[in-house]
Parts: structure tokens; C-alpha cells; sequence
């Protein structure tokens, strides 16, 4: 009797253990996008994936250009060359992490486009347009991916079919170095027909004739209709980390 207490005692510990672990997340600690107060437009299938992305360069920027910026000009820096610098797909990455009970998986999207307008020597627009459909995951079993892929496509979650792209367009950026970034921006992202202006902390920096943007942020997927809750013994958090690596260039 007194081994099978204490069997059963090392079992409830190695258990409690295992469950403390499996809460600690990728996305724990990252700063997350605002969600700025407006009207959210939903917008049909059609519309959603045949969203323009070149209407980006006409937002509004001329405050974004002279908005001040408290780093200092580096006189060995190249000097910035105003214009459209277009993203390289090659050395830029787009990738979400989600979270259950068990632990995170991460999404690697393989195709987008995207763009950064620059102005009097400051970014003054970003675009980007990301396929849904297009990406592989953390998963090593190829069989397991296959289905975890599947899922993630469904209607349970992005609905590529239905809303094959997503979409984000700026609409201010503002200068000021903080812990999480050198800049933040505002914008209207579209996400699974659903389109909300959100606020986050991204690092830009501009050299000549490149461009380079990094951001780590959290949205809470079910802004965007993202309602599918996991299992009951497993359930998936609400909020979902995007991490964006992103080089742009004027030469492509």
C-alpha cells in the first residue's frame, strides 16, 4: 500500500510538472497590437482576395515623413534613397506561432509581397500581401503535417479557400525608439474577410538602397473570426504571435 502511495504521489508530481511546463509559450511576454476603435468592415470573399495592394502608397504619409526621430544621424550611414523599395522574398520571412495546452506551433508562409514607401529620408507606407495557402509548419512528421496543414486551412481556422489572402496596409508611422521597436505603425490589416486598424512596435531600419523591418507582436485571432476552441483537454489561446523579418530593396 505504501508503494502504490508512492507511486501515485510521484505520478500527481511529474504530472504537475509537465503541466507547468507546457504552459510556458513562445508568446508569452510579447507586446500586442492594439486594436485602435473604429468600425470593423467585413468584407466579402471575392473582395478580400482580390485585394489591391498598390493602394498602399497613396495612404496618407506626410506626417509619418516628418515625424521626428530621436536616434541620431550616423554620418558613416549611407544616405537613404527616397522611393519604393520592394521586398525580398528570399531573405524575409513571415511566420505565426499558435499556442495550446501542449505547446506552440509555428506557421513559415512561403509566398508574399510586400513594399516599403520611403520619403524625405523616413518610411512613409508599408504594404504587404501574404498568401494563406502557402506555408509549412514546425512539424516533423510528414504525415502529421499534412493534417495539421489541412486543419489549418479549413474553415475551423484561416479559410484559404474562401479568403486567400491577407492583407496589411499602413496608415501612420511614427518615430520613436522604445523597448519594443524604433517606430510604430498603424494600419488596416484584413485577415479572413475581417479588416480591423491595429497599432504595433516595429524596428525599421533604412541604408541607402535596402530596407529592413522586424516586428514581434500578438493579435487575438478571434477579431478576425478565428473561434475554433482545440479540445477540451487542449485548448488553443486566443492570442497568436506574428513574427515578421522582412528586407526590402530597390533593385527587385
Amino acid at each position: 500500500m505504501k508503494t502504490l502511495n508512492k507511486n501515485l504521489l510521484i505520478a500527481l508530481i511529474l504530472g504537475l510538472a509537465f503541466g507547468l511546463t507546457a504552459c510556458k509559450s513562445e508568446i508569452d511576454d510579447k507586446p500586442a497590437a492594439t486594436v485602435v476603435e473604429g468600425e470593423t468592415k467585413e468584407q466579402p470573399a471575392e473582395k478580400a482576395a482580390d485585394a489591391p495592394v498598390e493602394k498602399a502608397v497613396d495612404a496618407p504619409a506626410e506626417k509619418a515623413a516628418d515625424a521626428p526621430t530621436d536616434a541620431p544621424a550616423d554620418p558613416g550611414a549611407a544616405k537613404t534613397v527616397d522611393g519604393t523599395f520592394n521586398v525580398d522574398l528570399a531573405s524575409s520571412s513571415i511566420k505565426t506561432v499558435g499556442a495550446k495546452v501542449t505547446g506552440d506551433h509555428t506557421l513559415d508562409f512561403k509566398k508574399f509581397e510586400g513594399k516599403i514607401d520611403v520619403k524625405a529620408g523616413q518610411p512613409a507606407a508599408i504594404d504587404f500581401t501574404l498568401q494563406m495557402g502557402e506555408f509549412t509548419t514546425d512539424i516533423d512528421n510528414e504525415e502529421m503535417s499534412a493534417k495539421f496543414i489541412g486543419h489549418m486551412k479549413s474553415a475551423d481556422f484561416l479559410d484559404a479557400e474562401k479568403f486567400p489572402t491577407a492583407t496589411f496596409k499602413s496608415t501612420k508611422i511614427e518615430a520613436g525608439s522604445t523597448a519594443a521597436g524604433t517606430h510604430q505603425i498603424e494600419g488596416e490589416m484584413t485577415l479572413r474577410g475581417v479588416t480591423k486598424t491595429i497599432s504595433f512596435p516595429a524596428t525599421l531600419t533604412l541604408d541607402g538602397a535596402k530596407a529592413s523591418g522586424k516586428a514581434e507582436f500578438t493579435i487575438n485571432r478571434k477579431d478576425f473570426g478565428i473561434v475554433y476552441a482545440g479540445k477540451a483537454d487542449d485548448l488553443i489561446k486566443d492570442d497568436v504571435l506574428l513574427k515578421l523579418d522582412l528586407n526590402f530593396n530597390t533593385s527587385n
